[in-house]
């Protein structure tokens, strides 16, 4: 038994991938994702951050991160640094 060919609709792909309901759902999941970060941080101080989601040229992206040069985003650098917090937080 053979397989067939399979070919992807790449604009329509693209089109689902920049939808308002996935991006929703990826802002969604980064707010969860600095929640998770922030309640299980080591370093006192250390706040994380997010950033809602937007589109590229491939889709679209949201993302959780230790933030600015703020006071408590640096702790989370720091904090992130050393006990690798973003990626424990990655459910």
């Amino acid at each position: 038994m053979s397989m067939g060919k399979v070919k992807l609709n790449m604009a329509g792909f693209r089109q689902v991938r920049q939808s308002a309901g996935v991006m929703h759902e990826l802002t969604v999941q980064a707010q969860a994702m600095k929640r998770r970060a922030d309640s299980m941080h080591v370093t006192e101080g250390a706040e994380y951050d997010y950033a809602p989601a937007v589109t590229t040229d491939r889709g679209s992206v949201a993302l959780c991160t230790t933030g600015k040069a703020t006071k408590p985003h640096i702790k989370a650098m720091v904090d992130n640094a050393h006990h690798n917090t973003l990626l424990k937080a990655v459910k």
